[in-house]
């Protein structure tokens, strides 16, 4: 024990004689604001929030900014269609093919239906099917439904980590995965790429709008800006009732509103639309800071805010935390020279109080706690090496 704490001593006194100067301390000050800044950038991006980042002002923050209308009116591009009550019993198998009882799935039959449709008016804007198509349930209508979406243009299926596509889907096949809560399962962060491929939002902003996201090593970019990769969405729109103030219906049921409108023989209904396709009401539901919101309505307003380049980094913020970083490490360093104690006792205080009050602002307390932690740290390593030099 004595000799780790010799040698720390020993690599801060080191530390403090090599860059005594103040122009080299600037030099030392401003490396450590880059690391700083890079790992704040990190943070940002960690695909869950911590504990209370979602129950703050952060809160209100993004619902103020938010443009939900009172009865979740369905803007003119959606064509929702619920498949949570469309549903059929189909025969499940254990390890050794021995059939072990029956679940419940979506009606493959009348999804084929719908995409029958689809690929006939072929006038729809974009598919996006967020439904398990587990390949370990089969149905009678599986091989018709593969084959035909397999062939079908401008269309997306969900693939969740505990599900295993057909091998007609994998192509089609996009993560679908939001961030949550390190401590419970709220949504709040959603991430536009995740472990390497690209989310269902990304996926709509990059066919429909030309959206250009990359990344290179730690860094995610938007249309070449830096950008965040997981993001706190706004949302525009929470559709959530089956029906508006005015009666009419936001959300279709597959099987009794869409099905006889083709059966009819009805054209145009899909002219332009993003047709969702989803359980809206029962199974896929996440808690948010918008309330209660179905999947689909979460990838929608995620592709919103991509699509209106939200998630870019604020160069201004970025500028000034560089700066903060930079002026308290120098205030760190310098300690009780002259430099120091001539300095504006204003701006010290200013600089020390307006970052942790920026991080509180935003619900960031996890970010916050550890700031404040890591400049005790460094202050007490400062001190620790000027006490043994002057000894």
């Amino acid at each position: 024990m004595n000799r780790c704490c010799h040698a720390v001593a020993g690599v801060c006194r080191l530390l403090v004689r090599l860059l005594g100067r103040v122009g080299k301390l600037r030099w030392l000050s401003a490396v450590h604001a880059l690391i700083l800044l890079v790992a704040t950038y990190l943070v940002w991006n960690l695909p869950y929030d911590f504990t209370g980042e979602g129950v703050s002002f952060l809160q209100y923050w993004h619902l103020a900014k938010s443009h939900v209308t009172e009865d979740d009116a369905v803007p003119e591009e959606l064509y929702l269609v619920n498949t949570c009550y469309d549903h059929t019993m189909v025969p499940v198998r254990d390890a050794l093919d021995i059939e072990c009882g029956t679940i419940d799935i979506t009606d493959r039959e009348k999804l084929l239906t719908l995409m029958r449709a689809l690929k006939q008016e072929n006038d729809y804007r974009y598919i996006v099917c967020d439904i398990s198509l587990n390949k370990q349930y089969v149905t009678p209508a599986d091989s018709a439904l593969f084959s035909l979406m397999q062939t079908m243009d401008r269309c997306m299926v969900a693939d969740l980590d505990n599900v295993e596509l057909p091998l007609q889907l994998k192509a089609l096949g996009v993560r679908s995965e939001y961030g949550i809560s390190i401590s419970n399962n709220n949504f709040l962060k959603y991430q536009y790429m995740q472990d390497g491929t690209p989310s269902m939002a990304l996926q709509m902003a990059t066919e429909m709008d030309g959206v250009s996201f990359t990344q290179k090593g730690l860094f995610y970019f938007l249309d070449g800006k830096l950008c965040n990769n997981a993001h706190i969405v706004d949302f525009r729109t929470c559709i959530r009732n089956e029906y508006n103030s005015n009666l009419v219906k936001n959300i279709l049921q597959l099987g009794t509103d869409v099905l006889p409108q083709i059966d009819a023989g009805c054209r145009g209904m899909f002219k332009d639309k993003i047709v969702m396709i989803g359980d809206f009401f029962e199974n896929d539901i996440h808690s948010t800071i918008a309330g209660e919101l179905s999947g689909c309505v979460i990838t929608y307003n995620a592709y919103l805010a991509l699509k209106a380049h939200e998630n870019e980094v604020p160069f201004l913020l970025m500028a000034f935390l560089c700066i903060a970083y930079f002026y308290l490490t120098l205030l760190i360093l310098r300690g009780n020279d002259d430099a120091y104690k001539s300095s504006a006792k204003w701006l010290k205080w200013a600089v020390q109080i307006s970052v942790p009050v920026l991080f509180i602002a935003f619900g960031a307390y996890m970010q916050t706690l550890l700031f404040l932690i890591y400049y005790q740290f460094f202050r007490w390593a400062v001190a620790l090496g000027r006490k043994f030099i002057t000894r």
